[in-house]
């Protein structure tokens, strides 16, 4: 009886650590896809401000040369 006691307990304990291992490697898991999932937020909010940036850049430059345009232009008659 001792006998069977022992190796119910050590499969026990062998089923306690597998479940152990597998919550921290499935946690780790998690973490690096959460950290992919932030990093690839960074990047798409770092092109949105480029694009921004180029778009009033673009926006200034045409204004600018409207500008430039009816002032330089002889009057209609």
């Amino acid at each position: 009886m001792s006998t069977l006691l022992v190796l119910a307990l050590i499969a026990t304990v062998v089923l306690v650590l597998y479940w152990a291992l597998r919550r921290c490697r499935l946690a780790r898991y998690e973490a690096d896809r959460r950290t992919e999932i932030a990093r690839a937020a960074r990047a798409r909010r770092l092109a949105e401000v480029r694009i921004n940036h180029l778009a009033q850049s673009a926006l200034e430059q045409m204004i600018e040369v409207a500008q430039r345009d009816r002032f330089n232009t002889p009057p209609s008659r």
